[in-house]
């Protein structure tokens, strides 16, 4: 199956081959791409949960960035991993398109 399906599109379309009564080769090969996958992902856990901490310990501490609960976490070829986190954007900073025009 695809590698470029997210979890939810495959589960999506297993879960459609489910509810459709259909059992056949498709549904097996989404769940198996699925839990490789998953296993894949879960290999990678503690460095993910290494990086996790050190973002919210050094940048979360003045609300300047905040962090799901589980973020993102994306290892590079760099020393390092980039992990997503929010900002918060107040209105006073966005330039909209009605003042552009004046």
């Amino acid at each position: 199956m695809d590698e470029k399906m997210s979890d939810d599109e495959l589960i999506d379309m297993a879960l459609e081959c489910y509810i459709s009564g259909y059992t056949g080769k498709p549904l097996v090969e989404q769940t198996r791409s699925l839990l490789d996958r998953r296993q894949r992902r879960d290999a990678d856990a503690p460095n993910r949960e290494l990086y996790r901490a050190a973002a919210i310990r050094e940048y979360e501490h003045n609300d300047d960035v905040e962090f799901d609960r589980e973020p993102l976490v994306s290892e590079g070829a760099d020393p390092g991993a980039w992990v997503q986190g929010w900002i918060w954007v107040p209105d006073e900073h966005v330039v909209w398109p009605e003042q552009e025009e004046g």
